[in-house]
Parts: structure tokens; sequence; C-alpha cells
């Protein structure tokens, strides 16, 4: 008999303070502890230059309805940063790529000093796509909806408002500016 797993009992890649494996846990215990884990984001550019956004799922545990300028998610046990990358996009997208269409951009240590709970590596990957919104599945609940966007209305949007509405990290206004200067 197959038993769907709850959401809070899903099971994280854990790891120490400096990204050592450990045993998994339950999202449940991993968030409600601050408990390191292992996440991937995904920003996909096209030839334009511009970035694929989300905002996100109201129903989303954390920041609902805000925009973010990648997709991606928590990663698995035994599944490395570019297995849960490629997943991912296609779970939350329905977009399909290889191991090969996507560059590490780094691995970005997190520690949520605001809300102490979310402490997580992130492997941050960039990937080329040109596909049309209208081709994008959300299947899985965790995307509102999608736009193509400037990279400088994105820094605008974040730099002159705060970061309201937006998700903040501490790494985009930097890959923006890396991105930024390839587009050109």
């Amino acid at each position: 008999m197959n038993q769907k797993i709850s959401k809070a009992d899903e099971l994280f890649f854990v790891v120490d303070e400096h990204d050592q494996p450990l045993k998994p846990l339950p999202r449940k215990l991993v968030h409600g502890y601050g408990v390191w884990h292992r996440v991937s984001h995904i920003w996909l550019q096209n030839d334009k230059g511009q970035l694929l956004c989300q905002q996100r799922s109201f129903e989303k545990e954390l920041y609902p309805g805000f925009w973010e300028c990648f997709f991606g998610g928590h990663i698995r046990p035994n599944e490395t940063y570019e297995q849960a990358a490629i997943r991912e996009l296609d779970e939350e997208l329905g977009v399909e790529v290889n191991a090969k269409d996507l560059y590490l951009w780094r691995v970005y240590k997190f520690f949520d000093k605001a809300e102490g709970y979310n402490n997580e590596f992130m492997g941050v990957f960039v990937a080329r796509w040109n596909g049309k919104l209208e081709d994008l599945v959300f299947d899985d609940g965790e995307v509102a909806r999608a736009a193509w966007k400037d990279i400088p209305e994105i820094k605008q949007e974040i730099v002159e408002n705060g970061g309201k509405g937006w998700t903040s990290i501490g790494y985009e206004l930097q890959l923006l500016d890396e991105l930024g200067l390839r587009a050109t």
C-alpha cells in the first residue's frame, strides 16, 4: 500500500555547519529547530538576457506570494545539488534540463538571523532556457505564476522598494550584476 508522506514528514538532506552530511531529518524538525540543510536554486536566463521569475504560491510555508528570481527546493537524502536542481525544474515548471545545461555559480551559506530556523547551503545554478510561458506547467502548487523580467527591472524592484514583495537571500544583487554583464 502506497502512503503519501505529508510535507511535514518529508526528509531533508541534513548537514553540519560545514556542509558535511548528517542523518536525514523530517522538514518539521529541520525548519523548527534551525538545522542546517541543503537546497538548490536554479536561475533561468533567456537569450535576451531576461530572467524567468516566479511568484511563490500563496500556500507556501515561507514568503507566500513573494517574487523571486529562481526556482528550486530542498534536496532529498542521497541527492546532489545538481540532481535536485534538475528534479525541481521538472516538478515546479515541467522544464527538462540536463546536467550539462547547468552552471554552478556557487554554494552559498545562508544563516537566517531574522527567523533563526531556515539555515541552508544553497547550490546556486544558472541555465539558459528560451521556452515560452505558456509551455510551463505548475502542477505541484509551488508556483503561482511566472514572468520574464529584465535584470534592471528586477534590481530596481528589489533595491528601490527595499525588497518589499521579493524574497531576500543575500546573494541576489551580486548574481544579478554578473548576469547583467553577460547579457550585454
